[in-house]
């Protein structure tokens, strides 16, 4: 082989490590704006490759990064890619954890997730999959996951200006306090949820519709109503951490104060009426 070739061969390798070696260049609002077009138009996997490099970039639009995420998820879900869901969530969060927008958003998004998956190999895989896995059900998981970090959006918002953002975050708050189990399962806001730690998943395909032993009582048998906690930290249960932010939803805009009595009273009619009671 001549010399002439082999410096040829050389710098033509040389191209083609610096094209590999080259950063991909920083996703801008004119690339979500052709992801939003693709997502409309079903071609879900460029979206996603958009949508994904937007979520997990440091720079990304402080306003505009749960959209990304929520897009991404979006996309995962039309590709039935859903057990990558929960990795994207973690990594997003990571890179953008000072961001309570984007905290608040992801605890939500974890509640939109399919509830169950399977175990193989010591690895949890969310969604379907054949014969001789260990099936399991997420949403005790989820859920705790979800307050978690909704908790450390709370923490965050204090800097917050607007206010009726802030109250539109504890309804939201106050909501995801309240998902338990489905369906029946008001009941269990007599306890304490530990967020230090997260549950493991539970095994099987349990549905908890329907699971309602009674209308919770204190130990003389009077009816637990739950107070509105001093603050988050001092609630008995998570029944007074739910009252404590949807007075905390009030705070910030007393134009809601008629919507949450009466989502309060809705509460006790299902917990206390005659036929709740019978």
């Amino acid at each position: 082989m001549s010399r002439r070739i082999v410096v040829a061969l050389a710098l033509s390798l040389l191209a083609l490590l610096a094209v590999r070696g080259e950063p991909q260049a920083t996703p801008t609002p004119a690339d979500r704006t052709a992801a939003e077009k693709m997502l409309h138009d079903g071609n879900f996997k460029d979206a996603l490759e958009i949508f994904q490099k937007l979520a997990r970039d440091p720079k990304d639009d402080p306003l505009k990064v749960g959209q990304d995420l929520q897009q991404s998820l979006a996309c995962l879900q039309s590709l039935n890619r859903i057990d990558e869901s929960d990795r994207l969530i973690e990594e997003v969060v990571d890179v953008h954890k000072g961001n309570w927008r984007l905290l608040a958003t992801a605890g939500q998004a974890y509640l939109g997730l399919y509830p169950y998956g399977y175990i193989t190999g010591g690895e949890f895989h969310r969604g379907h999959a054949g014969g001789g896995r260990r099936y399991v059900s997420t949403f005790p998981r989820d859920r705790v996951r979800a307050l978690q970090l909704m908790k450390q959006a709370m923490e965050k918002i204090a800097t917050e200006k607007d206010s009726k953002l802030v109250a539109n975050f504890h309804v939201q708050f106050a909501s995801a306090m309240q998902n338990t189990y489905g369906g029946n399962g008001s009941w269990r806001l007599q306890e304490l949820t530990d967020l230090a730690q997260l549950p493991d998943y539970e095994d099987g395909y349990r549905h908890y519709y329907g699971d309602q032993p009674g209308a919770p009582v204190e130990a003389d048998r009077t009816p637990v109503y739950y107070k509105v906690a001093k603050s988050f930290d001092d609630a008995r249960n998570d029944g007074e951490r739910w009252r404590w932010a949807l007075m905390q939803a009030v705070e910030y805009n007393s134009a809601l104060k008629n919507t949450i009595r009466l989502q309060f009273a809705d509460f006790l009619r299902g917990q206390f009426d005659v036929q709740t009671m019978r």
